[in-house]
């Protein structure tokens, strides 16, 4: 199955990326890592503190998520 590349950002970086309940990176001005389209459930994790959302990747769309870490959400980043 083909993958897309997504961004994984936060401020401040280094929060730890994991995408199906599997670790993947840590978000930094370079995270990229491949996907599969559809509907993942993304955890971000800094110094104890979390968001955990789920995020549709497409090939219609760009796939990069950004995380302010305190705040409830991820945000797309243009």
């Amino acid at each position: 199955m083909a993958t897309i590349p997504v961004s994984f950002t936060s401020a401040p970086v280094g929060a730890k990326v994991y995408v199906d309940d599997r670790y993947l990176a840590q978000a930094g001005p370079a995270t990229r890592v491949p996907l599969t389209g559809g509907t993942h459930k993304v955890r971000m994790v800094h110094n104890g503190i979390e968001v955990v959302q789920n995020v549709t990747v497409s090939t219609l769309r760009r796939n990069a998520f950004h995380w302010e870490v305190g705040t409830a959400a991820l945000s797309t980043t243009q």
